[in-house]
């Protein structure tokens, strides 16, 4: 079965975006082998997540093209990390996918919305050049399931925020050069039922309302990425609870820099997203 894709990166987070309008089609695929097949570097396309992107159910069609409206959720995005699992949502795909709509003109303005198992997301594209986008993603109340966790494995102590903002995060503040995220991602993943996404972050400056984190990333069914937006979302969450100046948080990460407001209760994220090739690719395997 033949697929056509977008490969998009935001902020070092790749991703092969397939927009398929028909859910029964896609239904028949067997979705770890697809995983399989496009996800690695070495046999596949390379990404970190596969995005599947169908229109909503409740969203009408303007014309013949599939191209939809702007009403609320008039998209749906499924996550699938690379070992095949599924995701609730994904901050940085949801940047890749509003670059990928007003290009490819899925849509009919700079604004978007996008339903996701997490939750539904609303967007901007606030700048746009050829191949690039600036974009700006709202999340609805991030909630801190719990302010203080620590857990203690292989005689270290790792203790933070579990938040909740659309998947799980534990966000450990630390200092970075105490940790390696290959070795200690993993361990603290498991100590979760049904795995977390781990985030080692640590304040690097604190000026005029504005803070800086530097952060590294480990995601639940991925393992190390250059950057998570949800995870990045996560940190700053944290810190706007913790710094209530703050008017403005920047989270570092291996892939790049991604800005946050806090907005009433939401959650304002704002970062690139670059296309980076268009291709076609057969799958092999029928859903068991």
């Amino acid at each position: 079965m033949e697929f056509q894709f977008t490969k998009i990166q935001g902020t070092g987070n790749d991703f092969v975006v397939i927009y398929e309008p028909s859910r029964e089609r896609f239904a028949q695929i067997n979705k770890i082998e697809m995983c399989k097949q496009i996800c690695p570097r070495k046999f596949g396309i390379g990404c970190d997540q596969l995005l599947i992107l169908h229109p909503d159910k409740k969203a009408k069609e303007t014309n013949n093209d599939n191209k939809k409206t702007n009403n609320e959720a008039s998209f749906e995005m499924r996550v699938f990390n690379s070992d095949g699992s599924e995701a609730q949502n994904c901050g940085n795909g949801l940047r890749a996918v509003g670059l990928y709509l007003l290009d490819r003109e899925k849509i009919d303005s700079s604004l978007f919305s996008i339903h996701t198992i997490g939750g539904t997301y609303s967007g901007k594209v606030l700048s746009k050049e050829e191949n690039f986008g600036m974009i700006e993603v709202t999340f609805q109340s991030p909630v801190i399931k719990k302010s203080f966790h620590e857990i203690n494995i292989e005689s270290k102590t790792f203790s933070g925020s579990l938040v909740n903002i659309g998947n799980p995060h534990f966000v450990i503040f630390c200092d970075l050069k105490s940790v390696s995220v290959t070795h200690d991602g993993p361990l603290i993943e498991k100590t979760f039922d049904g795995g977390i996404n781990v985030e080692f972050a640590q304040v690097i400056e604190n000026n005029n309302n504005i803070v800086t984190i530097k952060a590294f990333v480990w995601e639940r069914g991925s393992g190390e990425t250059l950057s998570c937006g949800s995870g990045a979302s996560s940190i700053a969450w944290v810190i706007f609870q913790k710094f209530n100046k703050a008017k403005l948080v920047k989270i570092q990460m291996k892939g790049g820099e991604i800005q946050f407001r806090k907005i009433n209760n939401q959650l304002v994220m704002m970062g690139p997203a670059k296309i980076i090739f268009d291709g076609k690719i057969k799958i092999y395997s029928t859903k068991k």
